[in-house]
């Protein structure tokens, strides 16, 4: 049930112009706007101590199934990019892959770990690997394999045999003569590949960083922009059924153009950041309102986390004293395990009841 009295809604079929619209009639797309309220009234949660001791590389690091901690870690101090632990013993339990231009290596690495899938994508050399947690931790012969593609995005996920993105092409800004009006995803073929078949004279790629979650399960696919206060539902179908505006920023974004890319300037503030998810509910980290410059480290070290059903409807907002960067969700849905740097810039673990 959506808390009417923290929200300011506007339910009201309103007409939304994506970049996918073609035509001079616009969609009806429902629509509501979060207000500051959900962040003044966020419930505190408190940390409870996980007994686990995580690299000091670790970037990222998720918890699965409540007793695996997957960790991701940064390509300096001689590491493997994966590893595995079991979170009650703390034994290492598998690792994988280095550094390096071989078939097995990975030159630049993104990793992603949504529910039961880590998805490894080496962005220098275009390949990426689909691993099932699953058989990565309890078959023997399973053999992790990379993948070549050619789409050009930022974000990409495994979609029924290919390939769905964010396009890369859908970035509208009129009064900056930015007009490029594609899709908001694209969809590669079962190979992997992927053409571009019209023109834009200026590539805004810097400018769509994004991620998004999909559920068969509820026909959803739940995308929410990392640079401007937006969320969307859309069906697996990819048509767009809600948009819901985050809290505004004031302040005006000015852009670079050099080389035929747009460029953000360097006070480009993010709105939203990393998430998880389970059958009911996508939680996703809200930055609220920027530090200002004269900002210290206590002003970084807390995260709003804000709680959504897959049709996009406002549940709850939490507040956690801790810069988060990676977050997994319990597998009986009663808790959240935050990881990221604590109040001395040191790498944190914690575990968070839900109330």
């Amino acid at each position: 049930m959506v808390n009417t009295n923290r929200l300011s809604i506007v339910l009201a079929l309103t007409l939304f112009l994506s970049c996918s619209d073609r035509s001079s009639v616009a969609p009806a797309v429902e629509s509501y706007t979060l207000e500051r309220e959900i962040l003044d009234t966020a419930k505190t949660l408190k940390p409870e101590t996980v007994d686990l001791d995580s690299p000091i590389t670790a970037r990222e690091l998720y918890v699965w199934q409540d007793s695996i901690a997957v960790v991701l870690n940064g390509e300096k101090g001689g590491r493997r990019l994966v590893e595995m632990y079991s979170m009650n013993s703390g034994r290492l339990i598998k690792d994988l892959f280095i550094k390096g231009r071989g078939p097995d290596e990975i030159l630049l690495c993104y990793a992603s770990l949504k529910r039961d899938t880590l998805l490894v994508n080496d962005i220098m050399q275009h390949k990426i690997a689909i691993l099932p947690l699953d058989s990565l931790l309890h078959n023997k012969n399973y053999k992790p394999t990379f993948r070549p593609y050619t789409i050009n995005t930022q974000r990409l996920w495994p979609f029924r045999g290919r390939l769905l993105a964010v396009n890369p092409n859908c970035f509208v800004d009129k009064q900056n003569g930015i007009n490029n009006d594609g899709p908001r995803f694209i969809l590669s073929d079962s190979n992997y590949n992927y053409k571009e078949t019209k023109h834009y004279e200026i590539n805004t790629i810097n400018l769509t960083g994004a991620d998004f979650f999909i559920s068969y399960e509820k026909n959803r696919i739940f995308y929410w922009n990392l640079y401007s206060p937006e969320i969307e539902i859309y069906d697996t179908d990819l048509h767009l059924l809600r948009k819901i505006n985050g809290i505004k920023q004031d302040k005006k974004i000015e852009y670079l153009f050099a080389n035929g890319y747009v460029y953000a300037d360097a006070d480009y503030e993010y709105t939203y950041r990393v998430g998880c998810y389970d059958d009911k509910y996508v939680y996703i980290i809200s930055f609220g309102e920027a530090p200002n410059e004269d900002a210290s480290w206590d002003d970084f070290n807390k995260s709003y986390i804000l709680k959504f059903d897959w049709d996009g409807n406002f549940i709850d907002s939490y507040l956690i004293e801790l810069n988060i960067s990676s977050l997994s969700v319990s597998t009986d849905g009663q808790s959240l395990y935050a990881f990221g740097l604590d109040s001395q810039g040191n790498n944190a673990l914690y575990k968070y009841s839900l109330p």
